[in-house]
């Protein structure tokens, strides 16, 4: 296994975090957004580019290689100047910026001893994935999909149930989903074989969902460690406990995350909750870009959509009880 399939998935949506948030945020991004978001960020970009090649080739009725050289070609010029502005600016860090807070609510040794089981349980899963043969495939044509792109040289010209070419076309809001673009892209930039190429994005795609739910944590547990720690050792659980059916959220962590489905429950939901909490309202409508890229929603009226809209009317009613309040006093 190459270790590109690796820096993909990994070190890509670094880079395009730094550059999608330096972008909308300016250059003191890095004081407001943590690690975490800075990669789910990228991730989503990542998303968003893939989106873009894919409809140019479908537009310009291009081949799946003219869309891979596209989108990587693309990706690469962005990555590049992501990493010439990190140089540019060096690698200051205002370390006043974030507050440090000593933990007193728990014993080091407890602490440790938290971390050491949810090491030990995202092992265990990363484990479970690497060996566990083929995806789950039953309610989903993802790999037949990508498979298709790859032996045709283009993109939904064939309809992977039949082996035939579309007659009556398929719906426009399935054509656009360019999940299937991105893998078969990567496959043809790293040459590996499509059912090794999805365990690695598997993987990425269940260590996003801990790296979500870890922003998440911090916004729930600002000033406590121990909570944040148990919080993710909860959420190891409940992917544990939901390994049992294909609708549960776990079953496709574990077993099919590269489905759209996967990413957006594990890693965009999580992701605009917490941009959410911190009324950082640009990251979330990233997310809500993402989803409408990669799940055959209601035009993307989907999940980050709602959350969206229910956290802003909560600050907005939050607001105005405030002023109210402050007139009244």
């Amino acid at each position: 296994m190459s270790i590109a399939l690796w820096l993909i998935p990994v070190l890509v949506p670094c880079l395009l975090g730094m550059l999608g948030f330096r972008c909308l945020y300016g250059r003191e991004y890095r004081k407001c957004f943590s690690a975490e978001e800075i990669f789910l960020n990228g991730f989503c970009v990542l998303i968003g580019l893939a989106e873009a090649a894919h409809l140019g080739a479908v537009v310009l009725n291009r081949s799946v290689t003219w869309m891979a050289a596209a989108l990587w070609g693309l990706t690469a010029f962005l990555c590049f100047l992501s990493l010439a502005l990190m140089i540019r600016e060096g690698r200051k860090k205002d370390k006043k910026s974030r507050i440090s807070v000593k933990q007193e609510d728990a014993s080091k040794s407890t602490v440790q001893l938290l971390w050491g089981c949810l090491a030990l349980s995202l092992v265990f899963q990363v484990i479970m994935i690497m060996t566990g043969g083929e995806s789950y495939r039953e309610g989903d044509m993802t790999i037949e999909t990508v498979q298709t792109f790859l032996s045709d040289n283009a993109v939904y010209q064939t309809n992977p149930l039949t082996g035939r070419a579309y007659e009556g076309g398929i719906p426009l809001r399935l054509e656009i989903l360019c999940l299937p673009s991105l893998y078969s892209s990567t496959a043809i930039l790293t040459g590996e074989d499509v059912n090794a190429l999805l365990a690695v994005f598997r993987v990425v795609v269940l260590l996003g969902s801990y790296l979500a739910f870890s922003s998440l944590a911090k916004v729930l547990f600002q000033n406590d460690k121990t909570g944040r720690i148990v919080m993710l050792i909860l959420v190891s659980l409940l992917i544990w406990c939901g390994d049992y059916m294909i609708s549960m959220d776990g079953f496709q962590l574990l077993h099919c995350g590269y489905r759209g489905t996967a990413v957006r429950n594990g890693i965009l939901v999580p992701f605009t909750l917490s941009m959410c909490l911190q009324k950082k309202w640009k990251g979330a409508v990233v997310a809500i870009l993402a989803e409408t890229c990669i799940v055959w929603t209601l035009y993307g009226l989907g999940a980050c959509l709602l959350i969206t809209v229910v956290m802003v009317l909560f600050h907005l009613t939050a607001a105005h009880r405030e002023g109210r309040r402050c007139r009244n006093s």
